[in-house]
């Protein structure tokens, strides 16, 4: 018997910015089948309708790639999103995930979303979709589960082995590699004095004058701090005016500019800047800030990174601190990705202890994690964890729906569907068995009936 694949496209004929509305009637409508072994879904050139290309030589005619559909040793098709890995975490990178394969979380009371068998627990790297907004899961521990491995190949277990898809690495020019402390140098000293730079207004300070006490307080010649010329910008940090740097205390260029900071000093900066809040339960705590970016060239800092020395000692750092709790505390962390027009800058991070309480997510200020994003609804989604199995599930409650973004694939079973969103587009599949190696036009009309309703 032969395994075909059925699957229903609703596209949006408008310019949808990444979401998909469920409830929306005008769209147009594609239904494709196929029991071909290799098969390409791409998007036209000029018109919303989906095609499906047997070669690589019909891609390069078609304006997007959707996604491809291929038959495994078993004759199952797997669905496989093409994605790369060790991505820069960019405002470019992550805007193109927006054309990638996303998995649809069934939104509750929803009858589009019969016969959905494939159920999603969420892992550490995880991409999550809410409207148009994105969140990364930097930060997934539960202790009690740490030795659970997960036997079959479902989704929730190919996203777990793939791992993170952005690298969070800096490149050898974006920090200084050349370790230079000179002797009684003392960087508190170095932070009390910023301090009254950054504040000089306030308490009517000369920063010129304020330079010099600063490098009066280090002895050292003038390979390891500002010569008495004045600010050197090849050299010295644009906060402090001190070209010193340690392990602990790196210089760094973060942005598009071509100025050093200290890593100490940018997140002094960045503190004053951040709105710290806590839910009235107790178990989400929110860091907020409308400006986590340069303020020259405006380009959004990352909120963790790492580098790798000349001696091949690899250091973490994190531009706030306090972010992680305590070793054997059930807890995640979600980090916002997107930076839209309106609020490209805007960073949402929230510390979330798990316990058997759902913790809330929408734009209402009475959830426990609030987005005011346009696209967010009032009461968008819940985050439900069950202590015995250790899993951590969202449930869907809002108009445009939260997703996950597919790392790699998804094997189909038969008479099965599975939803999902690449683009503009939401998709339905369906595998089956069937001896004449064709599908009656009655039941794929049944097919988009029963996606319809």
């Amino acid at each position: 018997m032969k395994t075909n694949l059925y699957t229903h496209f609703q596209t949006w004929n408008t310019d949808s910015v990444g979401i998909f509305d469920y409830q929306k009637a005008f769209v147009v409508q594609t239904n494709l089948n196929t029991d071909l072994d290799d098969n390409y879904y791409c998007k036209p050139q000029y018109n919303n309708s989906i095609d499906k290309y047997d070669s690589h030589s019909m891609i390069s005619k078609a304006e997007s790639f959707l996604f491809r559909a291929r038959k495994n040793r078993n004759n199952n098709y797997e669905i496989m999103n093409i994605l790369k890995k060790n991505m820069k975490k960019t405002k470019e990178n992550i805007s193109k995930l927006d054309n990638k394969l996303w998995f649809v979380i069934k939104p509750e009371n929803e009858g589009v979303f019969e016969n959905n068998n494939k159920l999603y627990n969420l892992h550490e790297n995880d991409i999550i979709k809410f409207g148009r907004k994105k969140y990364e899961i930097i930060k997934l521990n539960i202790p009690s589960n740490q030795s659970m491995i997960l036997e079959n190949d479902s989704l929730d277990s190919i996203n777990k082995k793939y791992g993170p898809i952005f690298d969070i690495s800096l490149n050898p020019n974006q920090f200084c590699n050349k370790i230079i402390k000179p002797k009684n140098f003392n960087m508190q000293d170095v932070i009390i004095e910023n301090k009254c730079i950054s504040d000089e207004k306030k308490y009517n300070i000369d920063p010129e004058k304020n330079k010099k006490s600063i490098m009066s307080n280090s002895i050292s010649d003038d390979k390891s701090s500002s010569s008495s010329e004045g600010y050197n910008p090849e050299k010295d940090c644009r906060i402090c005016f001190i070209s010193n740097s340690t392990k602990d205390n790196p210089k760094l260029k973060l942005c598009n500019c071509h100025t050093y900071i200290h890593y100490n000093c940018l997140k002094m900066f960045l503190k004053n800047r951040i709105i710290l809040s806590e839910n009235p339960n107790g178990n989400v705590i929110s860091y907020t800030s409308d400006k986590f970016n340069c303020e020259v060239c405006e380009e959004p800092f990352p909120l963790k990174f790492r580098i790798k020395y000349k001696d091949n000692e690899i250091k973490e750092y994190c531009l706030i601190d306090g972010l992680d709790l305590p070793d054997d505390t059930n807890y995640l962390i979600l980090e916002s990705l997107t930076y839209v027009k309106e609020k490209k800058n805007l960073k949402n991070i929230f510390v979330i202890k798990l316990t058997d309480d759902e913790v809330t997510f929408g734009r209402h200020e009475k959830n426990d994690m609030v987005d005011s994003d346009i696209t967010i609804s009032r009461y968008h989604a819940r985050i439900k964890f069950n202590p015995e199995s250790g899993e951590v599930n969202i449930i869907s409650k809002g108009k445009y729906g939260v997703l996950v973004l597919i790392k790699n694939s998804i094997k189909m079973n038969n008479d099965e569907k599975v939803y999902l969103q690449v683009g503009k587009s939401f998709v339905t599949l369906e595998q089956s068995e069937i001896n004449n190696g064709e599908k009656g036009n009655d039941e794929i009309k049944k097919i988009k009936e029963d996606d319809d309703s």
